[in-house]
């Protein structure tokens, strides 16, 4: 069975009640997560994990889904960038186990790109379609995006050309126009509407020298100098979400049009999205933004 996220969330609790196993695909991963933020809330007590699949094995993944006893709390499981094409006997095996045991546990299987039409015929992601609640999420239109996204992200009014610039600015992008109207935030005050010149005024720091000697820094692995020119950025009043605003459009960007390792990327992605929710939810934003770019330094220390 095959539903788009809107029908799905419409009738969760329904579906939670009768299913363990689902399928989420689609490029909408800002919606993705999302809705298992609602999942989590709706199943109350329950234990939260997530498993990256570069990191899953068969043995232990296995322990997740079933139930030793009566009392043994019960937990969701993520398993994260299941597109990437790595770990096919791993694949393998859990269709294997999935049809072989009872699953007690709760499993959300995450495809965190558009499925198409000769990945869908593959015999391990056919299985899935056929036989699990399968959820697809597509990317918002314009429209969509301008008439929900950013008016339950800020509670001031943009102007028409404001959203066009914020949108191609972003390239659509819910995380970058997430992040791009946070920043905003800080900008505006107690404005309570925001013009096309105040969104060139609040992306200046795009064009910075700090900023792309900072991007440098990161990419020659070079630890020393990356913490020496955060400490010039913060002196200077820029907020640290603001340098990771531009950290972040940067490597989205890079994903488009550089050429690098799917697992490089899902791993960048990894520590963008952690980060992006602790420097939302975190008062040490400062110790947050430097841990962030010490991991980066290390994913490409692993190459």
């Amino acid at each position: 069975m095959i539903i788009n996220y809107k029908e799905f969330y419409k009738n969760l609790d329904k579906f939670l009640n009768y299913q363990k196993v689902y399928f989420f695909f689609g490029e909408n991963n800002y919606y993705m997560i999302e809705i298992l933020n609602i999942i989590y809330e709706k199943l109350g007590n329950i234990f939260k994990e997530t498993v990256y699949l570069w990191d899953a094995e068969i043995n232990d993944f296995s322990k997740k889904l079933t139930t030793s006893n009566l009392f043994y709390q019960k937990t969701l499981t993520l398993l994260r960038f299941f597109n990437l094409n790595e770990k096919k006997n791993f694949k393998k095996d859990l269709v294997d186990f999935i049809k072989t045991y009872q699953i007690d546990n709760y499993l959300i299987i995450m495809y965190e790109q558009t499925l198409k039409e000769k990945e869908s015929k593959q015999e391990v992601i056919n299985y899935f379609l056929k036989n699990c609640l399968c959820i697809r999420f597509d990317m918002l239109t314009k429209e969509e995006i301008f008439k929900k996204f950013i008016p339950k992200i800020v509670d001031f009014n943009l102007t028409e050309e404001a959203k066009e610039i914020l949108c191609e600015y972003t390239n659509n992008d819910l995380w970058l126009l997430s992040n791009e109207l946070e920043k905003l935030k800080y900008y505006s005050l107690n404005k309570k509407n925001i013009s096309e010149d105040e969104i060139y005024k609040c992306c200046s720091i795009y064009e910075t020298k700090e900023i792309k000697d900072l991007i440098d820094a990161i990419e020659l692995k070079d630890l020393n100098n990356v913490l020496k020119i955060v400490d010039n950025l913060l002196s200077q009043e820029i907020f640290p979400l603001q340098i990771f605003v531009y950290i972040y459009r940067y490597f989205r960007k890079k994903f488009l049009y550089k050429k690098m390792s799917m697992t490089k990327i899902y791993k960048i992605l990894k520590e963008l999205q952690i980060t992006d929710f602790r420097l939302k939810t975190s008062s040490n934003s400062k110790y947050i933004l430097e841990n962030f770019i010490i991991s980066l330094i290390k994913i490409y220390n692993d190459d």
